[in-house]
């Protein structure tokens, strides 16, 4: 990393770990074997690393979460890792739509962008919504911000609305439906997944079909997901996986987590990250979108 960069713009190995979910050990292990992440040094000793070297590692982070292993890019020209990244993630194609949310995101427009979602919502039934304009966005303002296009508090700023739209559209869907105290779908994710909105889509779901469901957050320790599904006699664990948190970790704490469940509780995975994460087979199902989750809905009696 050149001598020139800005020391405001510059984050400890801490921070690089936690926004791109790869361990501190593996950071510097990586730097030991492939070169890379290449740190600036304070006086202190001290590692400091740049925006650039982030938005490479969230990218490395991504094919990871694919199942791809760091030899195929890591220590190769940024040309190697851009490839694959395109393969794995074709872009979204034009949509006026799909533009005017993204206008709205990057002038933190939040009652235009509530407005033009509920709007949307009104017109469509929930699978489609989500997959036609809420899961785009989501994977568009995550392209814009690696090639550093959109910043990260603009990307905090649709986290947050998309979060409280999806939690008041499920509440409203709840509000005629009795809660009896069980649940059969316990909704969670992995401890250390930082990430929600997936869950709150597939809690959506769940309630657009009228399934009881509980759902329990990001960074759930895996001794709290049994108790929980304990509590409410859960048939079945949904969890959700995203890019910053899976691959092979991922798939050893799903294998820790089947171990720890009672065989007759069934466990559900999907988000963006579960395909690195394939791990465990037994007892363990993997859908790849939310139209097989809602078909996977269908098809059981609850």
């Amino acid at each position: 990393m050149g001598s020139g960069s800005d020391a405001g713009d510059l984050i400890s190995i801490g921070e690089l770990a936690q926004r791109t979910g790869i361990s501190i050990d593996t950071l510097r292990a990586w730097e030991r074997r492939y070169g890379e992440p290449k740190p600036l040094r304070l006086p202190s000793g001290h590692r400091r690393y740049s925006k650039d070297q982030l938005r490479r590692l969230m990218g490395v982070s991504e094919a990871l979460a694919h199942g791809l292993r760091p030899s195929r890019f890591l220590g190769q020209p940024p040309e190697v890792l851009e490839r694959i990244l395109e393969e794995l993630s074709p872009r979204t194609p034009n949509d006026p739509t799909l533009d005017t949310l993204l206008e709205y995101v990057q002038g933190y427009e939040r009652g235009r962008l509530e407005r033009e979602l509920v709007a949307l919502w009104q017109r469509f039934p929930v699978v489609q919504w989500l997959q036609r304009f809420v899961v785009p966005l989501l994977a568009t303002v995550g392209r814009l911000w690696a090639e550093g296009q959109i910043t990260i508090r603009q990307e905090h700023f649709m986290s947050e609305v998309l979060e409280d739209l999806l939690r008041m559209l499920r509440l409203e869907l709840l509000s005629d439906q009795i809660d009896a105290g069980t649940a059969p779908i316990l909704l969670t994710s992995l401890p250390g997944e930082r990430h929600a909105l997936g869950l709150q889509m597939v809690a959506l779901l769940c309630a657009a079909q009228q399934v009881p469901q509980r759902l329990m957050g990001a960074d759930m320790p895996v001794a709290e997901i049994v108790a929980a599904a304990r509590d409410c006699a859960a048939k079945v664990v949904a969890v959700s996986v995203s890019l910053a948190s899976g691959g092979p970790h991922a798939g050893n704490v799903l294998y820790e987590l089947r171990e720890q469940l009672p065989s007759e509780v069934h466990i559900l995975v999907g988000g963006r990250g579960a395909r690195g994460s394939r791990r465990c087979k037994d007892g363990v199902e993997y859908l790849d979108s939310l139209p097989d989750f809602v078909q996977w809905l269908e098809s059981q009696e609850f």
